[in-house]
């Protein structure tokens, strides 16, 4: 920033300069006169002091700018005499002019920078002053259930205690939105953070932000009314996520006993503007689907038996406590880790089934352990991290990561993410030269044989590159598949034109197998990062 900000005052102070210069020799070449000479430099030196950082761009042009007079317009013409008269009073003049007005405006500058700052401390003010009251609220609420759970858990009946439990679940919950607002307004208050634009397709962003929504309202419907063409917008999508969830929570906080939730958008195009939707082609695309073979037979291990063998690789003990403890309830076989070298020993040593993995850990990032292991096993991973930037995302899922899960969590989400996985790595390891067989998902059925693609008994009419996309997510079912990791697999390239051909044709995949935005039907948004195909019993 610093180096930037110094090339833009050095090409102002020479543009300044030479075109002061160069407005002098026109004025000695059509007027005899050489009064206005030193006046034009003084205020070259003026504009230069005025709108440079510092003191040392207005001294040294001042310098120049005696030296450029007394040179090339005082006689003798082309060489230097400063026992001129003129020239040292043109220098003090100079000189005075640009320290002058340089510390003028400095100090015009650290008065802006203390008032936006003192802005900024009372804009926090207000907000944590206006989120006090909120905040104590929940917190006495759950610091009272709890208390009550633990110190009557004896007397209380069961029916008491799940509501006490419910009562805490709801609260947190609160809170943890309260945590989501408060991080998206520091993200943009933060003097080096700047808001990230990636076009994102909006049926994609509806789509994840109905999917959310859902999981905290399940029995709250949202009516959709959205463009029927293709549309991508430069967008932080986290932040206007963000904005549409607390938009929805609000409709249905404030408007008790509401029946009917609408979500519409509209497309606004200036008079003087041109929109064109993005069609695709509908020629028939020779393209080879490039993925590893698959039949839908059972494995020797099932699920749902001690088998499975999970390392849990996470610093946190609560986390670490509460997902051991869900796991072992649901048969599996635990391990724990609170760094990454324990959790590479521990990998080494007992050759676990699935790493469920946390990228902030307090000796080395996940994504190291994430690279170790993929350099010479498929065990599948599953990253659990707080960090919900799409970049983080990708990175993880292209150094080998088999799914992308974001704190907080719901346990049976993570449940259902292991069972997939499992399943599909599974699946992946049978050694067959060509995908073949039936893949059966709700009502959806994929025909490898025929290349067919059915929900219910209609046919869907499918071009070649859409039933790629379809079989090459139903082969990898349960796992998430980057935007970069489908295109090879499609088109066997990648670049920024193929993630927009990918999102057009994913637009017309959903919109004939009748899915609309938020259903969790057949394939799974993953925001700014691909595509996941559900898994059969999720």
């Amino acid at each position: 920033m610093k180096n930037r900000q110094r090339q833009k005052d050095i090409l102002f102070s020479i543009l300044i300069f030479g075109s002061a210069f160069a407005v002098n020799l026109l004025i000695q070449k059509l007027f005899t006169t050489q009064t206005l000479v030193p006046m034009i430099f003084v205020f070259g030196v003026f504009l230069i002091s005025l709108k440079t950082h510092g003191y040392c761009y207005g001294i040294i042009s001042a310098i120049v700018s005696v030296f450029a007079v007394n040179f090339a317009f005082t006689y003798p013409y082309y060489a230097f005499d400063f026992f001129v008269e003129e020239s040292i009073l043109s220098a003090v003049i100079m000189l005075v002019v640009a320290v002058s007005t340089s510390t003028l405006n400095i100090r015009i500058r650290d008065q802006e920078k203390l008032r936006s700052e003192n802005e900024k401390e009372r804009m926090r003010g207000n907000l944590l002053r206006a989120i006090s009251h909120d905040l104590r609220t929940p917190l006495t609420s759950i610091y009272g259930s709890s208390s009550t759970l633990i110190s009557k858990y004896d007397a209380l009946p069961k029916e008491q205690q799940l509501k006490l439990l419910g009562e805490i679940q709801e609260d947190s919950e609160w809170l943890i939105r309260m945590v989501e607002n408060l991080l998206s307004v520091t993200r943009i208050d933060g003097a080096k953070v700047e808001v990230v634009k990636t076009p994102i397709v909006l049926d994609e962003l509806i789509d994840s932000v109905l999917m959310k929504f859902s999981k905290k309202h399940p029995n709250q419907k949202v009516i959709t009314q959205i463009p029927d063409e293709f549309v991508d917008i430069p967008m932080d999508s986290l932040l206007i996520e963000q904005v549409l969830l607390n938009l929805l929570e609000n409709a249905v906080f404030h408007a008790k006993g509401m029946t009917k939730l609408t979500l519409s958008v509209y497309l606004y195009a200036p008079p003087s503007s041109k929109r064109t939707a993005v069609t695709l082609p509908q020629k028939t695309e020779r393209a080879a689907v490039r993925y590893s073979a698959l039949r839908w037979k059972e494995g020797v291990r099932t699920m749902g038996n001690n088998k499975y063998k999970i390392l849990i690789v996470e610093d946190e003990a609560n986390i670490r406590s509460f997902i051991k403890a869900n796991l072992e309830t649901s048969d599996y076989q635990v391990l724990c880790a609170e760094t990454c070298a324990l959790g590479m020993m521990m990998y080494a040593s007992h050759h676990p089934d699935l790493i469920v993995l946390d990228l902030g850990l307090p000796d080395r990032d996940g994504l190291d352990l994430i690279q170790k292991v993929r350099g010479s096993d498929t065990v599948p991973i599953i990253v659990l991290s707080a960090r919900s930037n799409e970049r983080d995302k990708v990175e993880a899922l292209d150094l080998g990561a088999n799914d992308y899960i974001t704190k907080p969590f719901g346990t049976e989400e993570l449940l259902a993410r292991i069972r997939a996985v499992l399943r599909s790595h599974r699946h992946s390891e049978k050694e067959e030269s060509s995908p073949g067989g039936k893949f059966h998902l709700q009502d959806l059925l994929i025909d490898y044989d025929t290349r067919q693609v059915f929900v219910g008994k209609e046919e869907i009419d499918l071009t070649q590159t859409e039933y790629n996309i379809m079989a090459f997510l139903s082969v990898h079912a349960g796992k998430v598949l980057t935007y970069a990791a489908i295109i090879r697999a499609v088109w066997g390239y990648s670049d920024y034109g193929s993630v927009k051909k990918l999102q057009v044709n994913m637009k017309n995949i959903r919109k004939k197998m009748g899915v609309t935005p938020g259903e969790k039907r057949y394939i799974i948004n993953e925001l700014g990062v691909g595509y996941r195909m559900l898994a059969e019993d999720e």
